[in-house]
């Protein structure tokens, strides 16, 4: 599943405090135990309340109780002979069954110490019955929001049971039936377990080994939200409201669409037969087989999938028009749009046309089934979902148009795609485990994106990039205390949305290229086709993958890469020159100075440099008491560690290699690769701020920026710059701030300009658009002043201009411009149907200096102006803007219930609204009152982990103001003047 990034993109410059899970959601901060306190206080305030100020005498009282404890008990037993047996909800008390299958694993199989009314009490489903295949009936009626179905589960009773489980969310079961050999299973009783969303059915006596049918009838609406099979809604050309059913089932929500063993391991087969108007039309992980006649409507009956995971299931029902390419006899592709929209998929067609057969000889293994269908849903909630030939994705992450997509957003759409369709082999052909092992989806996934948009445009320098938009994304998440191991334990939906952060994104992406780069790409690629091959439609952990590895490579990698995955965050090398040699030594690296690990991590690390001379080389740092002793020739003036950042670890030297390095980039920076700037300025930076290395040595390595002519370094220091920026909004010393980055910026746009060239390189595009819109943030006068001239003409006479600086215009427009001009982009908003430009509108009217626009703007996300797939988006934007920083963390505390009602445990949206309401917080009375605020949301089921990280950052704030706003005054002062 791609994330969604698209705001990031926009502003085009890296926030160093702004993960890319886009996209992430998390549980409650406070426990259930205090909500049960707070209820018990309110209990005995109505005691005291009842019995006022009177004495009742014993006698009385003892009388009392007694006709009460009569009358409850005699309701208690009407009650249970009025409700039907069949159909016990979560409020049940009466035991039924206690006895658990054999084989199940031990942390399903952990007995709860109170009594439970149900027969499994795990959130994990006991492994006695194993689905074989479903076979799914559908009714939706998109007028009404209702859906009637029924499933036929064949599954295989591995051990003699006396119960069934499954889950179900969101629906009521009508009918239950059990049979084997054809004959009906009578049972006791079934049960619908509300908390652990499962549904237990519990039979007479013992079924035997052997294959049963399970056969269940259901109803439930069609969601309003963005899970499970919901409703999204569009407008045709001619004004006409269009509604849809379309899917969204990662990571447990398949069974909120149909009763299923929602686990990633219970793999089955998949027959879809669907009802639908006539003027529809439905799309299914497989092709259509057949259409038939059913009353009024029609039945689309599907193929058979092949095995898969339920989270994989994917259906739409809609009147979306298509375009399909044959690739070869057995393999069509396909995309899916509102008509108004369908020229818009051309370009996406050919990228997944070109990668689709790309990776097929990438991977060694060929694309295994007959059809890859690519679907633009109006409503959605991350970029895109790799269900297994039936992509989904938002709008604006697939639909290119020439006049109004910018080339960041063109790369972007590149991007998602690869990144989808490298899960069709990594996540859907091979399947993890368990969600613990998501990163062997994502991190795959994520590093894999690269390698196919390279190979659609090497041009691009895709992979220049990946330091920007992979590692320093997770190296700045990976140093808080409060981040996670790669894989680590998970149980619940909410532990699960936990996960999908920059850690199992960028963090799997990074450590798989370095382990990649360490055993050579032959020798890597001949190991990841033996393991899918091994574990093709089935399931797969991190050990199968190393064993595969180690096999092709004779390294033993499982040794090497648990060191990465078990435990977080990672080392920082000191590497220091001792006469003629390099001596280095290892430590977990922290971006809180004063914090001291409980244990001492260590790595084991493919620890690579390169020196003055031009020597470059590699050596494995695997024996902690005995560091690696590098030999140099004395003539060395400098070396650098971490050869293009390549690796997951930051270095820093003794303190006259940094002077030397210093030094270096001022006299001829080129010496260095793009990727070799980028990576010193931002080790220099994280050091600093971690007290590791002198602030002052920091600002002058990163000072030679304004020679700089690169995207990646540029973007890099933006980023490192932008944070002191942020921190000094609210101080006197923001003005000295300005006058230096005004500075900066002077040089590069005499340098880049406002003209683009034929002869302009991809990189030089992007850089232009990062250049200028900073330019505008920090109120450079001669930018913005351009901008309006721009902005004019576009008004009010629809001129249009190079669609790459639309959202810099838009922007300058919104925060300089007249009142007027920010509604004029409001109204523009509301009224465009194109994607792209609705998205750059959208990221640009947060740019507003106006109060009453901000406040506006932010409450148009819970009035139902702005949707809900964009919430997180606008007021992630709004925050961004220094003078929309505080509304914005008003606002979410404000709105919190609003907030986690309309979200949820999505980790994309909620806790990146945690997470940028807060980045700016620097001060210890507003530290304090967000401790405050956070520690009363005794009802938030999500957000634990980004709360847990938006503190950590705030005190690391509040120090760094401490500890280093004189230095970086002193320092500003010196170079702010002309």
């Amino acid at each position: 599943m791609a994330s969604d990034r698209s705001y990031r993109q926009l502003r085009n410059i890296q926030d160093d405090d702004f993960s890319d899970e886009e996209n992430n959601a998390f549980a409650p901060l406070a426990g259930q135990h205090q909500s049960g306190s707070k209820y018990q206080d309110r209990d005995q305030r109505a005691t005291v309340q009842t019995h006022g100020g009177r004495s009742c005498g014993r006698g009385r009282a003892t009388c009392i109780v007694l006709v009460v404890l009569t009358l409850v008990l005699c309701i208690a037993v009407v009650s249970s002979m009025a409700r039907p047996r069949c159909s016990r909800e979560a409020e049940t008390t009466v035991p039924l069954h206690t006895s658990r299958p054999s084989n199940s694993p031990p942390s399903a199989t952990t007995p709860t110490p109170t009594r439970s009314p149900y027969v499994w009490n795990n959130i994990r489903l006991p492994t006695n019955v194993k689905p074989i295949s479903y076979d799914i009936f559908l009714h939706p009626n998109l007028t009404t929001d209702s859906v009637e179905g029924n499933v036929e589960i064949l599954a295989e009773v591995v051990n003699a049971t006396s119960f069934i489980v499954l889950h179900v969310k969101n629906m009521t079961i009508t009918d239950v039936n059990v049979k084997k050999s054809g004959e009906k299973i009578e049972y006791k009783e079934h049960q619908n377990n509300i908390a652990l969303e499962q549904f237990d059915i519990v039979f007479q006596n013992d079924i035997e080994e052997g294959v049963v049918m399970i056969m269940l009838n259901f109803t439930y609406g069609l969601r309003n939200g963005l899970q499970g099979f919901y409703r999204s809604t569009y407008e045709t050309e001619e004004g006409v409201n269009k509604i849809i059913g379309t899917t969204q089932f990662e990571a447990s929500d398949a069974r909120a669409a149909f009763p299923c063993f929602d686990e990633p391991a219970f793999k089955a087969t998949f027959t879809l037969k669907m009802v639908r108007a006539k003027e529809h039309h439905t799309l299914f992980n497989m092709p259509l087989n057949h259409t038939e006649p059913y009353g009024d409507n029609v039945l689309d009956v599907f193929q058979t999938s092949l095995k898969m995971s339920t989270y994989l299931v994917a259906f739409v029902v809609s009147e979306f028009k298509n375009k399909t390419y044959m690739v070869r006899e057995n393999l069509e592709i396909g995309v899916h749009s509102p008509a108004q929209e369908i020229d818009e998929m051309d370009f996406s067609l050919e990228v997944l046309n070109k990668t689709i057969t790309y990776y097929e000889d990438y991977f060694g293994v060929a694309y295994p089934l007959p059809k890859q269908d690519m679907v633009a849903i109006p409503d959605f909630g991350a970029g895109a979902m790799e269900n297994w030939g039936l992509i989904t994705y938002r709008k604006v992450d697939i639909l290119y148009n020439n006049k109004s997509t910018s080339v960041s957003q063109k790369q972007r759409i590149v991007i998602v795609i690869t990144h989808e369709l490298a899960h069709q082999w990594f996540g859907n052909l091979v399947t993890m485990k368990w969600w613990n092992d998501l990163w062997l989806n994502e991190g795959f996934a994520s590093y894999v994106e690269y390698v196919g948009t390279d190979h659609w445009n090497p041009e691009w320098q895709i992979m220049d990039q990946f330091i920007l938009y992979a590692t320093h994304s997770a190296l700045a998440i990976d140093c808080l205390n409060s981040s996670h191991p790669i894989s680590v334990k998970v149980e619940s939906p909410d532990e699960i949305s936990d996960l999908f952060d920059a850690i199992s994104y960028n963090k799997g992406a990074s450590i798989i290229r370095m382990l990649k780069e360490h055993l050579g790409e032959d020798t890597f690629l001949r190991g990841l086709k033996n393991y899918l091959e091994i574990h093709a439609y089935s399931n797969a952990d991190s050990n199968d993958l190393w064993n595969s590895l180690s096999n092709s490579s004779g390294v033993d990698v499982k040794n090497m890469m648990d060191t990465w995955t078990i435990q977080k965050g990672y080392p920082v090398v000191t590497m220091s020159r001792v006469n003629n040699k390099i001596e280095a030594s290892q430590k977990q690296f922290f971006l809180m100075e004063d914090f001291k690990p409980t244990e001492k991590n260590l790595w084991i690390i493919p620890l690579t440099y390169v020196t003055d001379k031009g020597k470059s080389a590699s050596v494995l740092f695997e024996n902690v008491e005995k560091a690696p002793s590098i030999d140099i020739d004395s003539s060395v003036k400098w070396f650098k560690g971490n050869v293009e950042q390549r690796g997951f670890y930051r270095v820093t030297y003794d303190d006259d290699n940094w002077d030397a390095l210093v030094k270096q980039l001022q006299e001829n920076h080129t010496v260095f690769t793009p990727a070799d700037r980028a990576s010193l300025v931002d080790d220099a930076h994280y050091l600093a701020r971690a007290g590791l290395l002198k602030y002052t040595t920091a600002l002058n390595l990163s000072h030679y920026i304004s020679k700089e002519l690169n995207y990646v370094p540029i973007t890099t220091a933006l980023g490192r710059f932008d944070y002191i920026g942020r921190m000094l909004q609210k101080t006197r010393d923001y003005v000295l701030y300005k006058k230096y980055m005004w500075q900066l910026t002077d040089n590069w746009i005499s340098q880049f300009g406002w003209v683009e060239k034929d002869t302009d390189s991809h990189l030089t595009k992007l850089l232009r658009v990062s250049v200028l819109s900073f330019a505008v943030q920090i109120g450079h006068e001669g930018t913005i002043a351009r901008a309006l001239e721009m902005f004019r003409p576009w008004r009010q006479n629809g001129t249009e201009f190079n669609v790459n600086l639309k959202y810099t215009v838009y922007c300058a427009a919104a925060r300089n411009g007249l009142s007027s001009d920010w509604e004029f982009l409001w109204e523009s908003y509301l009224e465009t149907k194109v994607a792209s430009e609705k998205n750059v509108l959208m990221a640009a009217m947060a740019c507003t200096s106006d109060p009453s626009h901000i406040y506006r703007y932010l409450y148009s996300t819970v009035d139902g102006s702005v949707r809900q797939q964009d919430v997180s988006i606008v007021i992630a934007s709004v925050a961004s803007n220094p003078i929309g920083a505080q509304p914005a963390w008003l606002f979410l505390q404000q709105n919190w219930e609003k907030l986690t009602e309309m979200f949820g445990t999505s980790s994309f949206a909620f806790g990146g609204i945690i997470e940028s309401c807060t980045s700016s917080i620097a001060s210890s009375v507003e530290e304090q009152q967000a401790k405050n605020f956070f520690s009363e949301q005794l009802d938030a089921r999500s957000g634990s982990r980004s709360i847990q990280q938006a503190l950590e950052k705030m005190e690391i704030n509040v120090n760094w103001l401490e500890k280093n706003q004189h230095i970086v005054r002193q320092w500003l002062k010196y170079y702010s003047t002309p």
